[in-house]
């Protein structure tokens, strides 16, 4: 179905009509939903398959939530591009690596760290809390792993470690964290479909 058929149901906005969104602030389900949605729409509606850019401008939040964006990046049929600026980190960073090409302003800060998580309750809850917890480490250690080919123990010792690990964009590069730096955005890619 073309875009201009789907907007006849009132529910797709300007942000549906583009080829570009920014994802800025903490990530929540608040903030996933524009990004499922944006992504599931342009696979539901395009019949041309050209990339999708998606600004990454985060200082992180809920990991599971970041977790689930990731998944619909990567089970996207259309290649979405990350763009880094400003600030990638923690659960960010997760959804930044999960792009198709990950690009990276030079003057962006990159923050990678173990997750963090509050629980409580009884006894038998916490050790189920547990077993999930390990589960999210491994996903997100799978994550780090897909995107810079590094060995687990590699990606824990110096991208996980037990306090923050703060980069440089070249930094990053230098882990596989994003395949090119620059030092402006090439804006000529960023399309708006208006009909």
């Amino acid at each position: 179905m073309r875009t201009t058929e789907w907007k006849s149901y009132g529910w797709v906005n300007e942000n549906h009509l583009r080829n570009y969104l920014y994802l800025t602030g903490e990530i929540d389900e608040e903030t996933a939903m524009p990004v499922i949605d944006w992504i599931t729409f342009h696979n539901a509606t395009c019949s041309k398959y050209s990339p999708l850019y998606l600004f990454v401008d985060s200082g992180g939040g809920d990991s599971t939530t970041g977790l689930s964006i990731c998944n619909f990046i990567r089970s996207s049929p259309i290649p979405i591009h990350t763009i880094g600026t400003g600030i990638v980190g923690s659960a960010a960073l997760l959804i930044f690596m999960s792009g198709a090409h990950r690009t990276m302003l030079r003057s962006t800060s990159v923050l990678s760290h173990q997750f963090s998580w509050a629980i409580e309750g009884k006894y038998h809850d916490l050790t189920a809390d547990h077993t999930e917890l390990q589960n999210v480490q491994t996903r997100i250690t799978d994550v780090y792993k897909a995107a810079t080919g590094l060995p687990v123990r590699t990606i824990s010792k110096e991208l996980l470690p037990a306090g923050n690990r703060w980069l440089t964009a070249d930094e990053a590069l230098s882990y596989g964290l994003c395949d090119a730096v620059v030092d402006k955005i090439d804006m000529s890619v960023l399309a708006f479909d208006p009909k």
